[in-house]
């Protein structure tokens, strides 16, 4: 709730689900070592960049990573972020949750140019539920971690065709920012707001309400945001079924809330037969990563 506000000093609830992951492993090597793939060695190299003091780079670092690519299930920095907690166990440095997402913003914005907003690597580095304020300066006090079991039942679903890369939509939005359009003005004075109530419905049990600004998440940002045909139907699918929905990222993929488990198998039937994926969200992450 509340992206793509992040981008902008507001404010976020977001989930970590453990449906997919990205792992990093490291090993010594006689210089630095990196994969083939240009985009993952980049994202590498980057949060290497971003440790606290200078290491020894000769290391082979590998990634591994199931989550489905530009569909905006926050892929790159999962990848980032991962790096970085292998990296400070290797090196045996420590660094608040904070701190960490802080760095992976950095690694992805400075290093990379891409355009993007801290609520992913927040909540990719915290785990669970998280209410995060965004108003500078930034750090531990601006997160707050909330019961997941407040949320209403919910799915996730995809486009199993990658659309493109967040950063590009992100890149307009923000030039009209910067330009002072007051569509976009507007629409990101909008987004606090909703983070605030749909918060006040969670804490008190209010289902319909948390729903009714989850759609209103989504339509604000359709105001301002070029969404795909593809995108606009899978919310469209869920609504139809009665389910409140919105995109998870920059588009590619949503996530949505039912009233109860009973209208789950209606949902996923009607992914299904529009030719998207549909899966039950998974808030616990396996023992080995709780550990």
């Amino acid at each position: 709730m509340g992206n793509p506000g992040d981008v902008y000093d507001g404010k976020a609830i977001a989930v970590a689900l453990w449906n997919f992951s990205a792992r990093v492993q490291i090993g010594p090597a006689p210089q630095l070592a990196l994969p083939d793939d240009v985009g993952a060695a980049a994202l590498l190299e980057a949060a290497l960049g971003r440790l606290p003091e200078a290491p020894d780079r000769r290391l082979a670092l590998e990634v591994q990573s199931d989550v489905p690519r530009q569909v905006g299930l926050a892929g790159s920095s999962a990848i980032v972020v991962a790096a970085l907690q292998a990296l400070c166990a290797w090196f045996e440095i420590r660094l608040h949750p904070a701190e960490l997402a802080e760095r992976a913003l950095a690694a992805e914005v400075e290093d990379l140019g891409i355009v993007a907003g801290p609520m992913d690597r927040v909540i990719q580095a915290y785990g669970g539920l998280v209410h995060m304020d965004f108003a500078p300066p930034r750090g531990a006090h601006s997160y707050r971690r909330l019961d997941p079991s407040l949320l209403p039942p919910m799915f996730l679903a995809w486009d199993p065709a990658p659309g493109e890369m967040s950063g590009v939509p992100h890149a307009d939005v923000r030039r009209r920012w910067e330009r002072g359009d007051p569509a976009v003005r507007e629409a990101m004075a909008v987004f606090p707001g909703l983070v605030d109530r749909a918060l006040a419905c969670l804490e008190s049990g209010d289902r319909e309400g948390f729903m009714t600004r989850v759609n209103r998440n989504f339509d604000t940002r359709a105001s301002i945001w070029p969404c795909r045909a593809r995108d606009v139907e899978m919310v469209r699918v869920g609504r139809e079924c009665g389910a409140a929905v919105k995109f998870a990222g920059s588009g590619g993929a949503v996530v949505g809330f039912l009233r109860d488990e009973a209208e789950r198998s209606a949902v996923e039937k009607a992914y299904a037969e529009a030719g998207f994926r549909c899966v039950r969200p998974r808030l616990d992450p396996p023992p080995e990563s709780a550990a």
